[in-house]
């Protein structure tokens, strides 16, 4: 999968990655970033990414959004580390 997005309009490449992802998340939707948080501090497996997805409804759309793209981005990572 390609990992780089074009800007609209400009055609410049930006690297997707997840620390961008997180500071959007961090700045417009503090519950995910919350959630995620929570996540990390916790031992591994304990909260998952379906349970912090079931917790946001449909009205918060690009924070679903957001949440599929960082899991994703962690799959992709765990993936590679596995070559």
């Amino acid at each position: 999968m390609n990992e780089r997005l074009v800007r609209e309009g400009t055609g410049t490449p930006r690297t997707l990655d997840k620390n961008h992802l997180l500071t959007i998340l961090q700045r417009n939707n503090k519950q995910v970033f919350d959630l995620l948080e929570q996540r990390n501090n916790e031992s591994p497996g304990s909260t998952s990414y379906d349970q912090i997805e079931s917790e946001l409804t449909s009205e918060n759309g690009e924070a679903l959004m957001l949440m599929k793209l960082i899991r994703y981005l962690d799959f992709e990572t765990e993936f590679e580390d596995l070559k």
